[in-house]
């Protein structure tokens, strides 16, 4: 049974990169990411292994119609993601699949099972009912699935989107674990493999984030944790012994015991059984906590130390929407060539975290080799290890920064203004003004862009400073714009994203007002939200230097602890008057 697919734009940090080579073929059309099957070796770029990535066709009505494949580099399932939507070799929206999910499982071994679907054959019918799979003239089997007993059913995940997803929080890490046998696969990952029981001792690799360590620990003194990881290349090393080009893998969870997964998908076989597109959160291990170490090199020895060689970029120039990185799976990078690393949308740790302490260990340098790098001497980049040179090829790494918490400031107003249009009558719209497509109705909002420089502004410095924000690909602060209908009144509550400071021991978002501005012609409002995004940029956030320019009605608003309160007191001022429940 087809079903028409909903489009929403894609969420922040996705898809920021030039990844139209990998389907050039497809030059026709509109297509959906659909299903991930086989992963085979690249005989162009080894260190790079291909999945084949299967889509279908949308009809004008946006239902799945035709099929065809790609073979895509596993670590690009950054950007082709189960559910995104593709034209023209760029992403154009994303799969509306509502809210996500979180689900209690079982990771330990026996309580789920692998479920492999075959070419020929489909032994699952509900997948030819609600979710048809291309069939191929082969007996062999194409993917393999995580099942999962939940209430009343199974949830269902794409083995090679849960290596991808979760077993760490970069690009290279799924395309290690299937590129190479499991001593070079110690070698990149970790600096040391000195062990300590006692403590969980990890050293990861300079280039390997904390995010990942407490994996790495695992794999270091969990064998369970270890055989779940070698097992991925072993599967691929005995296909390759057997002489098939490709094959199916079978991805364990790395941990045993209790879990919780945060995932999107739909519900499919009357309900009973929930396939999951995408994994956006995870629970972590807590029986042990674990230690990471890092090198520091502090102390000057020209007789003892290491030679250490800092590569010195240049000033950066921001990647632009019209013009980013062309991403191949055809060449590797060459040795040598500069660095890239682009943000993902962000992977959510299920709390409570696991317990873990930082140390470092003093080394000593003899000299320090500075290197000039252009960050922009070549506009090609891949995704695999460097090899050889004068290609004109750099490398990139895209990076799913591990989240913690409930998502901060802007996700609790969303979803208590999602709250109050279900339990007010006189609410009757709510949605997110989008870069591309105006305001949008979905459960998941995204943030409107603030604009960059020009070089007829004349900022501060630290008006600049201010404007940064690293976590976005386009590296400039963002806006959740949302428009409320209320009694045939249009609002917009304006609401800047915060960067996180430290104070003494902990993180804590920027304190920053929240502005309601009351604009009942769409024209006129889509001219103040562009006037006020230019000029919040001058004032380093604060709504209250803009005051005297509003010639609407509006109000300035700090927050209260409670969310309901803040937004109870703020409606008040505009006179709204709405069911809170009991705000404090």
């Amino acid at each position: 049974m087809h079903q028409r697919i909903r489009r929403i734009p894609p969420r922040e940090n996705l898809c920021t990169t030039d990844d139209g080579d990998a389907i050039k073929h497809i030059r026709n059309g509109t297509v959906v990411v659909w299903w991930y099957e086989r992963i085979k070796k690249n005989i162009d770029a080894e260190s790079i292994p291909y999945v084949d990535v299967i889509f279908r066709f949308l009809d004008p009505n946006d239902e799945p119609a035709g099929v065809t494949s790609a073979q895509i580099g596993v670590s690009r399932l950054g950007s082709f993601r189960l559910g995104t939507i593709w034209k023209d070799g760029k992403c154009i929206a994303e799969t509306d699949l509502g809210d996500d999910q979180i689900f209690s499982v079982d990771f330990t071994d026996g309580t789920w099972s692998f479920m492999n679907l075959h070419g020929n054959k489909q032994t699952q019918p509900f997948f030819k009912n609600d979710y048809p799979l291309r069939t191929q003239p082969t007996g062999d089997v194409l993917s393999t699935l995580i099942s999962f007993p939940v209430p009343k059913g199974n949830l269902l995940i794409p083995c090679v989107e849960f290596l991808y997803r979760c077993y760490g929080s970069t690009s290279d890490m799924a395309r290690i674990l299937t590129t190479y046998p499991w001593d070079q696969i110690v070698d990149k990952l970790y600096a040391d493999t000195e062990k300590d029981p006692t403590t969980w001792l990890v050293q990861p690799s300079p280039d390997i984030p904390n995010d990942d360590a407490l994996f790495l620990a695992s794999v270091r003194y969990d064998a369970y944790a270890e055989n779940a990881a070698k097992l991925i290349y072993a599967q691929l090393d005995n296909a390759h012994g057997r002489h098939l080009k490709e094959t199916s893998l079978e991805v364990k969870p790395w941990f045993q015991g209790p879990a919780r997964l945060r995932v999107r998908g739909r519900w499919i076989n009357d309900h009973k059984t929930f396939l999951c597109y995408e994994i956006t959160g995870m629970s972590q291990p807590l029986d042990r906590a674990y230690e990471i170490r890092r090198d520091k090199y502090s102390k000057h020895d020209p007789e003892n130390g290491s030679i250490l060689t800092d590569p010195l970029k240049a000033k950066l120039e921001l990647p632009k929407e019209q013009d980013p990185f062309a991403i191949t799976d055809l060449q590797e990078p060459d040795q040598g060539s500069s660095r890239w690393s682009k943000p993902d949308p962000g992977f959510r740790v299920l709390e409570p975290r696991c317990s873990f302490t930082t140390s470092f260990v003093e080394r000593s340098f003899s000299k320090r080799n500075v290197v000039p790098v252009e960050p922009n001497e070549t506009r090609v980049r891949s995704t695999g290890d460097p090899q050889g040179y004068k290609k004109g090829v750099g490398k990139i790494t895209a990076v799913a920064k591990r989240v913690i918490g409930d998502g901060g400031i802007l996700q609790s107003m969303w979803e208590e203004l999602i709250r109050l249009e279900k339990e007010n009558r006189s609410f009757s719209s709510l949605a997110w003004q989008s870069d591309r497509d105006g305001f949008v109705q979905s459960a998941n909002f995204r943030l409107l862009s603030l604009p960059a420089f020009t070089d007829t502004d004349t900022p501060e410095d630290k008006n600049r400073r201010w404007l940064v924000y690293t976590g976005n690909a386009t590296r400039r602060r963002g806006m959740l714009v949302a428009r409320m209908e209320i009694d045939h009144r249009f609002f917009y509550l304006l609401e800047l994203q915060r960067k996180k400071l430290r104070k003494k021991k902990i993180y804590e978002e920027e304190k920053i007002s929240g502005l309601l501005l009351e604009i009942n012609n769409a024209s006129e409002a889509e001219l103040e939200i562009s006037r006020i995004c230019n000029k919040i940029r001058f004032s380093n956030g604060n709504f209250q230097k803009l005051k005297s320019s509003f010639d609407v009605p509006h109000w300035i608003f700090r927050h209260r602890l409670s969310i309901s309160s803040t937004l109870y007191h703020a409606f008040e001022h505009m006179g709204v008057t709405l069911d809170f429940g009991s705000p404090e």
